[in-house]
Order: structure tokens, then sequence, then C-alpha cells
């Protein structure tokens, strides 16, 4: 297993409640480190496949699970061979058969869980997790599932056995809740010993504006399978009432009630700060409740602050009708898969399907570059530009997805994450103890993404900024 010092507790503020110490204790006898559940599938591949090449047997005892022994065989028979050898163990899980999910997470510390639609599949396994004491990580971009876990009361149960249950640990929030932690650090010196004081900022933030600029990748069947999912199974009503919400997964505090968020972007406006034209973001409606979530478990430790997210198109009456037709051609394509017929042929004909996903050469040539712009209440701005490397919905968010499952295996390890820290919940890699900032810093080591904030004097200087970014081939 890992090694190493006991590790500070990189949160400013600790969330939920001590576990048992029969359940810290079991933690030293599993025979695995970390579970990649799943295997089998396209993603699951992936995240096999990296932690295989970067990691061996002396950082991390691992193991591969899904329902067929045949494809997992196939997957470790397909693994690059490498000195020392890091090939997993097989187990066989299915999420229909509830003793192979309990068998499976009472043999490790942490599962990362690429099997979706999670509102489909993913309750039981966080039923097994939260009965065996055993961390997980997951993709979920779907918020209507996560409220459904909090309303039955899920967030208590993980707590009361000090389970770390982390949601949406892929490309949809990672990167921008991380990069949340960057400009907050930098604003008000919290979350970093290592800074010297006469660098930190002393101030909260009052708005943090994330502006998507570059998308290069493929389009995730996994994602997709989501989307018609919901669209299947939810009631349309109910699902209204959780989307239009911006506080959807809030549950645990009072004054989110009373604190006005601003409603998501859905028609184009041209935006002053950047000077261009924007558009509506659809992975806003997960990413925006997300962060929410986690500053509210936190406390509000960097100021209540809004947070909102938007596409940037480009400036002039070019940037006018594009960013119009690109609403409107998303509006129908999604009025379209309304339909039960059309749907039914979209699936079979024209979307990719779960499992399928993109070739070798658009995985590694992928890449996505976003902007943050944060407004301080002593009035100060804040620019930051993230990197991330690889095709988002497939190669970074498999990595991604490994990394955390690692940083939570090793925080495990030790006992618990941090001195003296209560760990359970549902919680997100921002605010999970363990995470937060440390799993900022390790993708950034691990050259996964780049996030690198800074003062501005004035705001129109930020357009100037952006546009050198922007010469930048591929983030890099």
């Amino acid at each position: 297993g890992f090694t190493g010092p006991k590790q500070r507790n990189p949160n400013p503020k600790i969330i939920g409640k001590k576990p048992h110490i029969s359940h810290i204790m079991a933690a030293f006898h599993r025979p695995f480190d970390l579970v990649v559940f799943g295997a089998g599938g396209f993603t699951g591949q992936l995240v096999s496949e990296y932690i295989n090449t970067h990691y061996d047997k002396s950082e991390i005892r691992w193991a591969i699970a899904g329902r067929n022994r045949a494809k997992l065989e196939n997957v470790v028979s397909s693994l690059p061979k490498r000195e020392p050898i890091c090939q997993p163990e097989i187990i066989v899980a299915d999420v229909s058969d509830m003793e192979s999910l309990r068998s499976m997470c009472k043999s490790t510390n942490v599962i990362v869980s690429t099997v979706g639609p999670y509102a489909k599949y993913g309750t039981p396994l966080v039923d097994a997790c939260i009965e065996s004491n055993t961390d997980l990580a997951d993709l979920t971009g779907e918020v209507h599932w996560i409220s459904n876990l909090l309303d039955q009361g899920y967030h208590e149960k993980a707590q009361k056995t000090g389970t770390r249950i982390v949601n949406s640990s892929g490309f949809e929030c990672v990167p921008f809740e991380m990069g949340v932690l960057a400009v907050a650090r930098m604003v008000s010196g919290k979350g970093d010993a290592s800074v010297p004081s006469n660098e930190r900022g002393n101030d909260q933030l009052k708005s943090i504006t994330c502006y998507m600029q570059t998308f290069k990748g493929g389009v995730s069947g996994g994602s997709i399978a989501s989307v018609l999912n919901i669209l299947e199974s939810a009631n349309p009503s109910e699902l209204m009432k959780v989307y239009r919400n911006p506080i959807a997964i809030n549950r645990e505090k009072k004054e989110d009630l009373e604190f006005k968020e601003a409603s998501d972007q859905t028609v184009p406006y041209f935006d002053r700060t950047v000077k261009t034209w924007t558009s509506s973001s659809i992975g806003a409606l997960v990413t925006t409740r997300v962060i929410r979530r986690a500053q509210s478990l936190l406390g509000y430790p960097f100021g209540r602050f809004h947070y909102s997210e938007t596409w940037m198109v480009s400036p002039g009456p070019l940037g006018f009708m594009k960013s119009w037709m690109t609403t409107i051609a998303g509006g129908l394509f999604f009025a379209m898969l309304t339909i039960a017929p059309i749907r039914r042929l979209a699936t079979r004909y024209l979307l990719p399907k779960p499992g399928e996903g993109p070739s070798r050469q658009v995985q590694q040539s992928g890449y996505f570059r976003a902007v943050m712009v944060g407004e301080t209440i002593q009035g100060k701005l804040a620019y930051c530009p993230i990197y991330g490397r690889g095709d988002p919905g497939y190669s970074f968010t498999a990595k991604v997805l490994a990394e955390t499952g690692i940083q939570l295996a090793k925080t495990r390890v030790l006992g618990k994450n941090v001195e003296n820290s209560e760990i359970g919940g549902l919680l997100t890699p921002g605010c999970a103890p363990g995470l937060g900032f440390d799993l900022l810093e390790r993708l950034k080591r691990t050259g996964i993404m780049t996030c690198d904030p800074q003062f501005v004097s004035n705001r129109s200087d930020i357009p100037a900024l952006i546009h050198d970014a922007e010469s930048i081939p591929n983030g890099k």
C-alpha cells in the first residue's frame, strides 16, 4: 500500500462525522487499494491503461472489475507491458448482483466507477460502498440522481460510516472546481501554508465567471446515454424542477435558500469583460451546481460568491450570428430528442453508443481551454487560464478519475485522510477531505492540467491575456 507522512488538512473546514475506529482499521486489511469498476468499457479501459502505465505494485495494489470475465481478461492482456509489471487482478461484479458488489467493495479501499448511466446503475454501488466503508469516485453529471440520493439520506448514511462518495470526478466538473480553488487560494491566502504570508491575499470572492474557449475531442457515448436515460425514465416536471434550481443539490444550509443565485444563461449576449459574444453552456447545468454544493459544504471559506459559466464565441456581427445559431441548433436538437420515435432513430443510427470512443490519435490530440475571471469584495480582479490535455470526454477524464481514485487511496490507507478529520458524505472533488487543493496539485504535477491564476490591474487587460493564451497551440 501507500506509505508516507501524514497529510495535512488540505481544506479550510472539515465536513462530515468521525468514522468508527473499526472502519478505519478495516482499511489496513484489504487486498487492494483501488478497483476500477467498469474496466471492460471504453473509459474503464483507458483508466486501467493509465494506472498500468504510470504506477507499479510498490505504489498501488489494484484490480479491475466488471460483469464479463472474458472482457476483463482481454483488457489485462492488452495493457502495455512494463517493468516492474503492474498488471491488475480481476474481479467479477455486476450491479444486478448485490452480493458481488459487496464482495468487491470489501476487497478494496477505493472504487472508481465508469458504469453509467449512474441514475440507472449507480445506486446499488453507492449502497455497497457505504455498507463496506469503501470510498467511491464516479463520473456522473446527472444532477437529478445526486438530488435523489440526497433526498433519500445518502449523505447522512455516508457520514455515519465515514465513507467519501465523490461524484463528478471527470471533465464535467474537476477542472472547473480546481480552477475555483486556485483563484480562491490566491485571493484569500487560505488552503496553502507553503505560500509566504507576504504573498497571500486577504480578501474574499464576490464572483467567478468561467469562459469556455476551446473543446477538441469526441462526444462521450456514456454522456449521451445518460441524457437519453434521463429523457426515457425521468418525470419531465421533476427534471425541470431540479435543473432550473441553481442550488438543486445544496441541502445542508438554510442560508443557501436566502442567497439569490444567478440563473443559468439561456440566450446569447455580448460580454464586456472578454469583449466577445457568448452563448449558453450545457455543462453549466452540472458544474455550477456541483461547485455551489462544494462551497456550501466547506462553509464558504472564500466568501459567498456567485459562480457562472458560459461559452465564448467570437466578437462582431459574425459572433452574434454564430452564438444565436448554436443556441437555436442546440435547443432544437434536445427538443427533438424528447420525441420518442426520433430519439430511438438517433440512438440507433446517429449517436455514439456507450463503450464506443474516438481513435487513439483523436484522444491524444484533443484538449480544452477555459478562462476564469474572479472579482473580489475589495474590487480586485483575478485571471486564471485553464488547460487540459487529451480528449476531454475520454483521455482527460480517464486520467483525472484515476488520479482522483489514487489520491483517495493514498489518504485512506494512512488511516484517516488527515489528522482529526471528519470525512464522510456525498462530496465533490473540490471539497472532499484528502482531495481539494491536494488533488489540484496532483493534477498539475502530473501535467494533466495547468491552472495558474494571477491578479490583473484593469478589466480591459483581460481580452489581451486571452488572445495571448489562444496563441499557445493545444494548450501547451
